[in-house]
């Protein structure tokens, strides 16, 4: 009993360090694709499922003239290949007795290894090599070609990469695209990763050739004081450059201001030369401007009545239609000077108390306004700073307001305890109870005021 339990024991430990299986689910080779020197071999090996797997492989070479089978067995799944001679074959790996399981390699053997890249390129206005180097000029492409060495090399394709693709990208056919100004380095690899070479690349600006005035025969009919752009009155060719950066310049800043690049201003009737002149290179264009007169088309004042004090000026505010009229000189009349009195064209002079209608007059077009001058209170003063009165008396405080002449002598009076005194009409108050309390008189004109002391006694 005990030898037949240690055997069983045995089986199933046997069984869990890996029993085999002849069942293969798939295969495929590590590598689709092994390069190799004549002569010289290379390891294929089989990547099997599931990794227990245990089956007779049959393997074949498609030319064994390029690759002959070498080292390893039908059992395994590692085989060894040798080169032969340059050119390109395919292994087939089979399960034997299951043509639905097969994978393959492809092999290509080389019979000379790379040993240098040399570059060159067509010669151009904007691209050319000097030595180890590439200067092209931005927005440009060029075809850079490489030479892998020896002549007899057996793989004669590289691959490109650039060191900074946003100032110059190279594809797989070695054309490259100058992006922006500055510095990248162009590299060319072998196909077999065993040779490098790089070249630097410097890409240049694209300088500015000219100024191009377009014609804009509505510029010689501009109206004054109006903004105006020019955006596309000129351009800067070509329209790649680099730096397009202008400065523009006006011949007479009376007739035409210069606002900035693109905008100016008409400021009055006249003739002037507006001047681009380009950062780079210093081009130069140049168009001509007229400026005209705007014609006024209508004319009010912005207000209905005036209303000032005497001493006072004032300018009546004008609406010109359009805004920007050329003529906006404005004379004016006074119905009543010794009341309202016209000084400069539409500056006005509060000469006396009353009412004056004033006229304003600009091109053919007349206004008027109605013009109220009063004098204005300057104080107003109380004649006594402190009064006494018995409870049930009446007392009416007499006050001053100066000027004597002044138009508008309305007071209002406000009593700071009403429970000593009553407000009986106009500045006349009535002591209701005994105490003490201010009582302050405002002028409706100039918020001007005073005030005075009652005290209420008890009656006899």
């Amino acid at each position: 009993m005990n030898k037949k339990f240690s055997l069983l024991v045995l089986i199933s430990a046997l069984c869990l360090v890996g029993c085999k299986t002849d069942t293969v689910n798939s295969f495929s080779f590590e590598k689709d694709e092994v390069t190799v020197e004549a002569t010289k071999y290379a390891q294929l090996v089989l990547n099997v499922k599931p990794s227990n797997s245990e089956a007779w492989i049959e393997w074949s070479s498609s030319n064994e003239n390029v690759v002959v089978l070498a080292g390893g067995s039908s059992s395994t799944f590692v085989r060894s290949v040798m080169g032969v001679n340059a050119g390109t074959a395919v292994i087939t790996a089979k399960v034997r007795g299951d043509v639905s399981k097969s994978a393959q390699c492809t092999i290509k053997v080389y019979n000379v290894a790379a040993t240098d890249i040399k570059f060159s390129c067509s010669k151009s206005d904007s691209t050319y090599i000097s030595g180890d180097a590439i200067k092209m000029t931005a927005g440009k492409t060029m075809e850079l070609k490489a030479t892998v060495l020896p002549d007899n090399a057996s793989f004669k394709t590289v691959t490109w990469s650039s060191s900074n693709d946003s100032v110059a990208s190279i594809n797989e056919r070695g054309i490259i695209n100058a992006n922006k100004v500055g510095t990248a380095v162009i590299t060319a690899t072998d196909y077999l990763g065993q040779v490098k070479k790089s070249i630097n690349l410097t890409v240049e600006a694209i300088p500015v050739q000219s100024v191009f005035i377009m014609e804009n025969p509505d510029f010689q009919k501009l109206e004054g004081e109006t903004k105006y752009s020019i955006t596309n009155t000129y351009a800067v060719l070509p329209t790649i450059a680099t730096n397009r950066k202008v400065t523009v310049t006006s011949s007479d800043l009376k007739v035409v201001k210069v606002l900035s690049p693109d905008t100016i201003l008409t400021v009055a009737p006249g003739e002037a030369t507006i001047t681009i002149t380009t950062e780079d290179g210093g081009k130069t264009g140049s168009f001509n401007l007229k400026v005209i007169e705007t014609a006024l088309r209508g004319f009010k004042i912005a207000v209905d009545t005036i209303r000032m004090n005497v001493g006072e000026k004032y300018d009546i505010p004008c609406v010109f239609t359009p805004a920007n009229a050329t003529n906006k000189d404005v004379t004016g009349t006074s119905d009543a000077p010794a009341v309202v009195e016209v000084i400069d064209a539409n500056t006005i002079k509060a000469v006396a108390a009353g009412k004056a209608t004033v006229e304003l007059t600009c091109g053919t077009y007349k206004a008027s306004v109605v013009v109220v001058v009063k004098t204005a209170v300057e104080s107003i003063a109380c004649t006594e700073d402190t009064k006494t009165i018995k409870v049930g008396e009446e007392y009416e405080i007499a006050y001053t307001i100066l000027p004597a002449d002044a138009t508008n002598k309305n007071v209002m009076v406000t009593i700071a305890d009403d429970s000593i005194l009553q407000l009986v009409s106009g500045t006349k108050v009535k002591a209701l109870s005994e105490g003490k309390t201010t009582v302050t008189l405002t002028t409706e004109d100039g918020n001007k005021s005073d005030k005075i002391i009652i005290k209420v006694e008890p009656a006899e």
